[in-house]
């Protein structure tokens, strides 16, 4: 391994290596450089499942936005008090997503 072959050519102590660089704190930083390893990937770990969890909740969210655009769309048919307001509110949003959809066939709303 280079990084070990370093800390032995450092050990020889060879007179074109600087003071400053040692065998120790070659060994030092090896140490501390290997134990992040297990820290980074548990954490890689977390992330990649908060992530997982911030798309399903983000799906959540659109699901009950688009629910609450159907109903107000509904609501402001009879009429319905707010109902006409609200659609208008959420039908920017809505109607873009919903052109975008029928051009892609694959991406339905359930």
């Amino acid at each position: 391994m280079q990084k070990i072959a370093c800390i032995s050519i450092l050990e020889g102590k060879p007179q074109w290596i600087p003071g400053a660089l040692t065998a120790e704190e070659a060994r030092k930083d090896l140490t501390l450089f290997e134990q992040l390893d297990p820290i980074i990937l548990e954490l890689e770990s977390v992330l990649r499942r908060l992530k997982d969890t911030q798309t399903i909740v983000g799906s959540e969210v659109y699901r009950v936005a688009l629910s609450v655009y159907s109903l107000a769309d509904a609501a402001r048919k009879m009429p319905m008090e707010g109902a006409q307001s609200a659609h208008e509110l959420l039908k920017a949003r809505f109607s873009q997503s919903m052109n975008t959809r029928a051009d892609t066939p694959e991406d339905t709303v359930e």
